[in-house]
């Protein structure tokens, strides 16, 4: 018995479903060898079954992975190309055009072209469609080429409809290379004929939602949108299709949304869109999912798109408020909500509805519904991340809602998500030590997975404390130190999150940590032996930890330093293949940043190894190396030959930036330079330095993927032009002045922190170069203006820096401005951190323009509005200013309104004299003020006026009595 016969039996066993397992593990060793492929060659040649056939061909995909090489390949395609000719088998035809399809090289193409100008029949009309589609561009297009692609198209609508489907994307292809249309015209009614077809299978439809999706924004002037989005919408939403077609087809709507966008809202067929979604997710949605398994990413992409129109927010809104009983709505809202709110149009409309949306949010976290919960807790997290200022009224009772949730159902993900949202929160004391006790009661008596969740929630909990940690630490410590000596195998991850805590406690809280730091370093040196260590995640986990005793504790690392660094130095230069340290790269990165950290706080190991951590942090692309580079920096002022070192640094800063893709590498890159110029002066102020930092506002730099805001990367660029800015002070606006007209076109993009960024760089320029042409000046007033009025507190910011200038051309415009600054102050009463920094601001800008520009002012009644708001209450950087302007109306006072200055003094002097100094207030103002504090304060009533300003609150009245003593 033949080969080939032999491999018809076997097929014909596998089709009757006998002895398949050992029959494949025979067709496997088979395939491997030399007389395979003339023996499956043979068998599609031959008058067997379709079904045979089937099984030669996908025989045949394997024998070519394993046999085809160099040598044999022509002759091997040639033979796939002599069965295409001769099969009337489609699916085998397929399998063997996807089999040529896969090498793309000149002798195949050639082959390609020789094999579409044969004699047609309808299967190689089908196959030579898909060689086109696929080869169109290596082929070439020229008068000859073009004259047989129509051809091979027009035969194609001949044929039965899955060729038909070929020749449509080949038309398709054909007109997105091609200058014309190319009579493209009748394609669209084709295709649209045979998706309306009840007869068309469900395999051709999403083929025809593919082509769609994959080529409609090249096509928009050459097709009825309207008409295809009708067809594809009740394609959507007949339920008799499976779900994958309407799914396949629903991409479609968003491809169409995306390349008719304007027109589309215009037509209110958003409506149905949005219908649409929300009927795909009633079909999936199941309540005790977990969120990765729930639909969310068919709600993303038209959550995008709502979010770039106010009005398709208001249709979404409307929606939420008259379905919010419905389980599945509530699911749907929470993911719209946190794709939806971004720096567009969404970012002003949803700010006018923070707390409706974020109330609403917290209503559903205590769905029953797992996604539902995690999709909340998702969206709040969004949400205080994006509008951190605003939100400030909210965080608690957001956390609350959030914890409470939490203990209800404990879940992994759930303890995940919440983790995030403390993150994105950033203070968690209203409930950290419920939060604690929570999670140490739960830590005991969870699976492993749970325990890692748990240790990573607290580490979020300590990260995360402004003063509730101090409280706790002896009891957090006293649970983490037993974790970090674990021993037993399965615990080594967890092992290496709770050291991961315990870094994260000493950053927070060394002065409590002190005593234990030293211990912990030799702990740290004993874990990284190389001949100890066997779980890379603990290693790294302990080199991390390194860095911030280095950072925190400099002292307790005295006597390891030598060793660490040796250890540092030795995995930095380990090869990359070796497993010990190298399992992942990341090791390494780490390693060098920590080196760079030891560098940074030893003088003497920086001068011995500069030269070897530069070429190091130039032989990578990552953000640790641009950390790094970043502590280098800032500690170039012990080199001895600085002049010769700062050059160097900033070029490997420039290349990294140049190669890397990564947002967060590039902002610590651009964070060096800045520190470079702050350290060193105009030395690092080099052009190219400013182009780099600018190219990140044009979204040059290759770590965009879109024009979209990224906050780490645009403070940083940020930055480099402020620092720029601060160390040639009255030089900077000619270095600066090519970028002038890019930061006013920034200035009135859609974002609101790109306009910040602008204003602030603007601000800076004019106090430093007052003298700049008006013109700009008087452009920024304008700009200003508008950003003030509309409660953004940089408006007011900028305003005092071009009132400072005292330029004659703008006095009457700033002195206009005054009243509807009084206006803004009066009718701001929310308690937000934005609404209090605009305030602060406010009055810090009136105070300029009296001071500066009225010159004199006639003291009335409008003053209390100014006392009212002094201190300021949030922006610690204004107090020297709006104190001085304090000051400034006290004395034209003429003892009018005692009382309200003397409110002032009592508020500012309830904290210490070491928080008045932290706030920017120095020695001689508080002694001056504080004399004035006793006059008035006697004048007034002594100890009742006080407890009245301050509404009997014994601890603040027992500080500012320490004042008046």
């Amino acid at each position: 018995m033949s080969s080939s016969e032999q491999l018809v039996q076997f097929y014909q066993h596998i089709a009757a479903g006998s002895n398949v397992e050992e029959i494949s593990k025979i067709l496997t060793d088979f395939y491997q060898t030399p007389e395979a492929f003339p023996a499956v060659i043979a068998v599609l040649n031959s008058d067997q079954s379709d079904l045979i056939k089937q099984y030669a061909s996908y025989g045949l995909k394997n024998i070519f992975k394993s046999q085809i090489n160099d040598e044999n390949k022509g002759e091997m395609i040639q033979q796939l190309f002599q069965l295409l000719t001769a099969t009337n088998n489609l699916l085998v035809a397929n399998i063997l055009v996807n089999m040529i399809n896969d090498f793309p090289d000149p002798v195949v193409i050639q082959m390609i072209v020789t094999f579409i100008r044969q004699e047609d029949t309808p299967i190689t009309i089908n196959a030579s469609l898909r060689l086109i589609d696929e080869n169109m561009e290596l082929i070439g297009i020229n008068d000859d080429t073009l004259r047989l692609y129509q051809s091979k198209i027009s035969s194609g609508f001949q044929l039965g409809v899955e060729t038909q489907v070929a020749a449509i994307s080949c038309a398709f292809h054909l007109t997105s290379v091609c200058s014309n249309h190319l009579g493209f015209g009748p394609v669209f009614p084709q295709a649209l004929a045979i998706m309306s077809s009840p007869d068309t299978q469900e395999t051709i439809l999403i083929q025809l939602f593919d082509i769609f999706r994959n080529g409609i924004f090249k096509f928009c002037p050459l097709i009825n949108a309207e008409f295809l989005m009708q067809q594809i919408v009740g394609l959507v939403q007949n339920q008799n299709y499976s779900f994958e077609v309407r799914k396949n087809a629903y991409n479609v709507l968003i491809a169409l949304f995306d390349s008719y966008h304007e027109e589309i809202i215009q037509s209110e067929t958003h409506i149905a869109i949005f219908n649409c979604a929300f009927d795909l997710i009633s079909s999936l949605f199941v309540p005790y999912d977990p969120y990765e398994l729930s639909p969310y990413y068919i709600i993303e992409p038209l959550a995008e798109f709502f979010g770039n129109s106010s009005k398709l927010l208001d249709y979404f809104t409307s929606h939420i408020s008259s379905n919010h009983q419905n389980p599945c709505m509530n699911y749907f809202s929470a993911v719209f909500i946190r794709f939806s709110i971004d720096e567009g149009e969404s970012y002003d409309y949803y700010s006018q509805k923070l707390s409706e949306i974020a109330s609403y949010l917290c209503q559903i976290v205590s769905s029953q519904s797992l996604c539902t919960k995690e999709a909340a807790l998702y969206a709040l997290s969004k949400i205080a991340f994006i509008f951190s200022e605003e939100i400030t009224e909210m965080t608690d009772s957001i956390q609350e809602a959030a914890f409470n949730a939490l203990t209800v159902s404990p879940s992994n993900e759930m303890i995940d998500t919440f983790s995030e949202l403390i993150g994105s929160i950033g203070n968690c004391d209203p409930i950290f030590d419920r939060g604690i006790e929570f999670f140490t009661n739960n830590l005991n008596g969870s699976v492993l997975d749970t325990q890692e969740q748990i240790m990573w929630c607290i580490a979020a909990f300590i990260k995360n404390s402004e003063n509730s940690v101090h409280a706790l630490f002896p009891q957090i410590f006293s649970i983490i130190k037993p974790l970090i000596e674990l021993t037993d195998a399965p615990h080594q991850h967890f092992r290496g999150i709770a050291i991961y805590c315990m870094a994260h406690l000493l950053n927070k809280c060394p002065e409590e940590f002190a005593q234990f730091a030293e211990p912990f370093a030799q702990f740290i040196l004993t874990n990284l032996n190389t001949g100890q260590v066997v779980d890379t995640f603990i290693a790294k986990q302990c080199i991390n930890a390194y860095s911030y005793l280095l950072q925190k504790l400099k002292d307790s690392t005295t006597s390891t330093i030598e060793p660490m660094v040796q250890i540092l130095l030795s995995i930095c230069q380990m090869p990359s293949n070796n497993e010990e340290y190298c399992e992942k790269i990341s090791t390494k990165d780490i390693s060098l940043r920590v080196l760079c950290c030891c560098a940074a706080n030893y003088p003497l190991v920086l001068q011995n190894l500069y030269g070897t951590l530069l070429e190091l942090i130039d032989s990578q692309t990552n953000v640790h190396a641009a950390i790094g580079a970043n502590l280098i920096a800032s500690a170039i002022t012990y080199l001895p030959n600085r002049v010769e070192v700062v050059p160097q640094v900033i070029n490997i800063l420039l290349q990294m930036i140049d190669r890397s893709v990564d947002l967060e590498c590039t902002a610590k890159c651009l964070d060096s330079l800045s520190t470079l110029i702050e350290w060193c002066g105009g030395e690092a102020v080099q052009p190219n330095v400013l182009e780099a930092a600018s190219n990140a506002f044009t979204y040059s730099l290759p770590c965009f993927s879109s024009k979209k805001y990224n906050e780490e990367v645009h403070n940083a660029a940020q930055i480099v032009f402020r620092q720029t800015i601060d160390t040639l002070q009255n030089a900077a606006f000619q270095t600066c002045q090519p970028y002038i007209q890019l930061f006013f076109d920034i200035s009135q993009c859609s974002s609101k922190s790109l306009r910040n960024l602008s204003l602030q760089i603007f601000a800076d320029l004019v106090r430093a170069s007052p003298d700049m042409p008006i013109e700009i000046i008087q452009q920024l007033l304008e700009i200003a203006k508008k950003e003030a009025f509309s409660g953004n507190y940089i408006g007011y910011f900028a305003i005092k820096a071009i009132a400072n200038t005292g330029r004659y051309q703008i006095r009457e415009h700033l002195k206009s401005l005054i009243p509807k600054m009084f206006e803004r102050l009066q009718n701001n009463t929310r308690s937000s951190e934005s609404a209090l920094m605009a305030n602060d601001n406010c009055v810090s800008a009136i105070g300029t323009i009296m001071m500066n520009i009225i010159g004199d002012y006639d003291i009335d009644e409008s003053v209390t509005i100014l006392l009212n708001m002094m201190p300021p209450s949030m922006d610690a950087s204004e107090n020297e200013d709006v104190l001085a302007f304090f000051m400034w109306l006290f004395e034209r006072s003429n003892g009018q309104y005692i009382q309200q200055f003397a409110a002032v003094l009592v508020r500012l002097f309830t904290e210490p004299v070491d928080v008045l100094k932290k706030n920017m207030i120095d020695e001689f103002t508080i002694n001056r003020l504080r004399q004035l504090l006793i006059q008035l304060v006697s004048s007034c009533g002594g100890e009742q006026f006080c407890s009245s300003v301050l509404n009997g609150d014994e601890e603040r009245l027992q500080v500012l009595s320490t004042y008046l003593s």
